[in-house]
């Protein structure tokens, strides 16, 4: 049986609730209410929890905890088991713990919480404020599910930023030999299973020689470096092609490690091996270009300019030579899973079904959005399913067109500059326009002709 009193607190008095919880402890817990009748009636609704808590109607309150002791538990006992584990824990390290670790989790608000990924945005990018988020959400979910907090979950109530998807980059078909070509020799079949079973970095290093079924032409993805699982946490088979198998088969004569890419001294390869860069300078090898930057080779001068040629010149700066440096397509290596990707969605029947077991995904959503692209072959067929049969203006054809509009571009036309067929050329903005002058304030009273009011004459009755 509980009970209330009043205790004096610095010069106040205020009404204290004394009870028994559902395990017997004495507990106390202060009131803001005004009379003794409002204080029974708390009471009254506390004993009547204590006693649905006493005969398991109702579960008991959590005991306060703060967000740094669940998000070490839920780092030790849930994300050690996850392929993202060391991206949790940098995450919790540098971004949410500095911020939140102090706090309750009653204390953890959706408020709170849009308040941190905002102030995160100006200095992260869209997709680790997005991860920040998911972290969150995966802390407060694992809470609910071991007791440790009771309510809706605060991160989830936080709608997710907005981003935009990058744009999908994979090499077309008649590029695909000569980027294989490129590629040294000690790098080349590492490469070649990418492009031609879209798998992951990963996932090509962890292959071994078991893992092929040559019978069935069949590759078996079971693991991503020494993780015994991958990414998915799945395996999937993967059909070798016949151009791939030929590669094989020449690795398959000097095999001397278990591992079908492996390092040279026979062991696996690691994270360590920065494929993206191998990919980038047979890119660049096998004449995929989008220009050339022309550097000065003067020390400390600092100009560069892209240009479409080669050809060498003189700095504008100091006259110095400038040394033209060949820029490739930004293809890295996680590109030649898209590469895989678009293929087989552009000459498979089912596409986008087949390119999603190709990739092992579990939703073709995420196939469609972030791995497949649009061929040429794909844009030629557009463009002429979205021919009408209309006859083109005057003599000139859509190379005409795009000559001209290229030459306006680099003469610097303003936007809705009218075109050279129609007056000629196009007029340059000036450089130094003169402003308006403001009008004298003789000619503003000169230019109101409304007649002036008749003054007030003191003398007038």
């Amino acid at each position: 049986m509980g009970s209330v009193f009043r205790r004096n607190q610095n010069g106040r008095k205020r009404w204290v609730l004394k009870f028994r919880d559902a395990v017997g402890r004495k507990r106390q817990h202060r009131l803001k209410v005004q009379s003794r009748a409002e204080a029974e009636r708390v009471l009254r609704e506390v004993e009547g929890q204590v006693e649905r808590q006493r005969l398991g109607l109702e579960e008991p309150a959590p005991p306060p905890v703060l967000f740094r002791e669940i998000a070490e538990r839920w780092m030790a006992e849930r994300s050690r088991h996850t392929n993202n584990h060391a991206s949790n824990e940098s995450r919790l390290r540098l971004h949410l713990l500095p911020v939140l670790g102090d706090l309750f989790l009653r204390q953890v608000t959706p408020g709170l919480i849009s308040r941190v990924l905002a102030a995160k945005s100006k200095e992260l990018g869209d997709w680790s404020v997005f991860h920040l988020r998911k972290t969150l959400v995966a802390i407060f979910n694992w809470a609910q599910r071991m007791r440790l907090y009771r309510g809706e979950n605060p991160a989830a109530a936080v709608p997710k930023p907005e981003i935009q998807p990058k744009d999908v980059r994979f090499l077309e078909l008649e590029a695909i030999p000569a980027v294989l070509a490129a590629i040294p020799p000690q790098h080349r079949l590492f490469c070649a299973i990418a492009i031609y079973c879209g798998l992951r970095k990963g996932e090509v290093c962890g292959l071994k020689w078991e893992d092929l079924d040559f019978k069935r032409r069949l590759m078996w993805i079971r693991r991503s470096y020494d993780k015994q699982t991958t990414k998915t946490r799945r395996s999937r088979p993967v059909p070798i092609p016949d151009e791939l198998l030929g590669l094989i088969a020449k690795e398959l004569a000097e095999r001397h490690s278990e591992f079908l890419c492996p390092r040279p001294d026979g062991g696996m390869r690691t994270k360590d091996l920065d494929a993206s860069s191998i990919v980038r300078k047979a890119v660049r090898d096998a004449g995929l270009l989008v220009g050339y930057d022309h550097k000065c080779r003067r020390k400390g001068c600092g100009f560069r300019e892209r240009r479409d040629d080669a050809k060498e010149g003189r700095c504008p700066r100091c006259g110095y030579r400038l040394m033209p440096i060949p820029v490739g397509q930004k293809i890295t290596f996680h590109d030649l899973r898209s590469t895989a990707a678009t293929h087989v969605a552009d000459r498979t029947r089912d596409g986008i079904g087949n390119a999603q077991l190709l990739l092992g995904h579990h939703s073709p959503t995420v196939t469609a959005q972030h791995y497949l692209g649009f061929t040429r072959t794909r844009y030629e067929e557009i463009r002429e399913a979205l021919r009408f049969g209309l006859a083109p203006s005057g003599a000139s054809s859509g190379s005409d067109a795009l000559v001209r509009l290229a030459d306006l571009i680099k003469r610097g036309a303003p936007v809705g500059a009218p075109t050279p067929t129609a007056t000629g050329r196009a007029r340059p903005r000036e450089k130094n326009p003169q402003r308006p002058q403001p009008l004298p304030k003789r000619a503003i009273q000169d230019s109101n002709l409304w007649p002036l009011a008749p003054e007030a004459n003191a003398l007038s009755n």
